[in-house]
């Protein structure tokens, strides 16, 4: 019995494997996007104009940090690869070189923060808003480079297959966060009611702390220390692999800020409407964020996979990873989307009590649960190209799908045609179908071409 052009047994056998990679993934993603939903809901508590300025101070935030992350999400198909043809070493140059290169980018982003904190005023929200992203941002810049550390060790696991430690720090991270942002938004004690600046004081301090945990388990890893010694003892004239992370990077970096740019130009475009539409936004977008890690996590253990398959030129099984992680994402998508559908009023009120917030809120998420299945897929199609270290033309993919198909859409309608925040986020599904169709296409186009890889 076949599905899908696969036997039955190998599609449960890539099935299992692909989960047991992804779903430490999945909870490690969802750790890290429920400290922003805690921070959220607990700032919620304080005030609308609080809710809205963590999600815009986020958005402005993650518009450029997502350029680091994507160039670090070349470091685990690097890895993949690498071991997929026997030269698990190489692992230890991609780690080292990817760590100089997230050092760099860091330094490049603090500045960056620190130059768009102070003015703040351009990116047009009302005044009240403003000075509360300002005192968020003024904390959490400090934060970019544990951050983006934490990222180069997680991706260098996860390019080991080892997901489950980077995972298990974030879960306990999250619970940290949680206790963190009680005492330092409401007080207790000795400790004084900081409002918003305490939960961005929650975020910089645990993610100092996660990262430097990671740092340290990798460092006493058994494994990264026998790869260290066998390129010390028979490399150690072996080239760096900056140019190849960077090389390979910044084309994800790329993928990254165009989609999460066009994200965040929808909460600046919310923020010109209202900041009630924009409060609207943000509780809709966070939970749109939650379901999107289970497409993540499935799509990196898709990159994983079919760099291993790649590095070892076995191209049938890199076919039958890349058929069984869309056949899932397409599962799960399709589950979040009729959640979003049943229990959208209930999802609302989670966040907020007021009447309009909750109005606006649940139409978003309606429109969430139509581009779920497109999101899924166009995240599950940019992993398994990586894996194939094809990222060039998915890049200027992203480009065209969002800024010359989505945003127009989100602003002529949301903006000039008055739909409100709705019309933004039609725009969302219009960038989203052309990015998925896009790049499975590619995808399959690619198998049929195929060479052997040349690390």
């Amino acid at each position: 019995m076949r599905f899908w052009g696969i036997s039955t047994s190998d599609f449960f056998g890539q099935s299992k494997q692909a989960l047991k990679i992804a779903l430490p993934i999945i909870f490690g993603q969802l750790g890290l996007v429920f400290m922003g939903f805690f921070d959220l809901l607990m700032v919620g508590k304080v005030g609308t104009n609080e809710i809205a300025a963590v999600g815009v101070a986020n958005a402005m935030f993650f518009l450029f940090f997502m350029f680091a992350m994507g160039v670090m999400f070349s470091i685990s198909p690097l890895v993949a690869i690498a071991c997929g043809s026997g030269r698990g070493w190489k692992s230890i140059l991609v780690l080292k070189s990817a760590t100089k290169i997230g050092l760099l980018l860091s330094s490049f982003l603090f500045l960056l923060y620190s130059f768009l904190t102070y003015n703040f005023e351009w990116v047009g929200q009302t005044p009240e808003v403003t000075e509360l992203c300002k005192d968020y941002l003024n904390i959490v810049n400090w934060s970019v480079w544990p951050l983006l550390i934490f990222a180069v060790y997680k991706q260098y696991l996860d390019g080991h297959s080892r997901t489950v430690p980077a995972s298990a720090i974030t879960l306990v991270g999250l619970v940290l966060n949680i206790v963190l942002n009680y005492l330092f938004i409401y007080g207790w004690e000795f400790i004084p009611a900081m409002g918003l600046k305490g939960a961005a004081w929650a975020t910089l301090v645990v993610r100092a702390a996660m990262a430097i945990a990671l740092v340290y388990y990798v460092h006493s890893d058994k494994d990264y220390k026998s790869f260290a010694q066998t390129l010390k003892s028979k490399y150690q004239f072996t080239h760096n692999y900056v140019k190849k992370v960077w090389r390979m990077g910044y084309p994800i970096g790329l993928q990254f800020f165009f989609e999460v740019a066009a994200f965040s130009f929808a909460a600046i475009m919310a923020g010109w409407i209202g900041a009630i539409p924009q409060a609207s936004h943000n509780i809709a977008l966070n939970l749109a964020s939650v379901t999107f890690m289970g497409a993540t996590g499935l799509a990196a253990a898709g990159s994983v996979l079919v760099g291993n398959a790649y590095g070892a030129a076995n191209f049938k099984q890199l076919l039958q990873s890349g058929k069984v992680i869309i056949f899932l994402v397409l599962l799960y998508m399709s589950f979040c989307a009729l959640m979003f559908v049943v229990f959208n009023q209930q999802l609302a009120l989670t966040f907020s009590q007021d009447p309009e917030v909750i109005r606006i809120t649940v139409s978003l998420l309606i429109l969430a649960a139509i581009f779920q299945i497109p999101d899924g897929l166009q995240s599950a199609g940019l992993g398994l190209l990586r894996g194939m270290k094809d990222v060039k033309i998915p890049s200027f993919i992203a480009f065209f799908s969002y800024w010359i198909a989505g945003i127009p859409v989100s602003y002529v309608l949301g903006i000039k045609l008055d739909w409100g925040v709705n019309g933004v986020w039609v725009g969302f599904i219009v960038g989203l179908s052309f990015a998925s169709i896009l790049i499975i296409q590619r995808f399959f186009r690619l198998l049929k071409r195929l060479n052997t890889p040349n690390l």
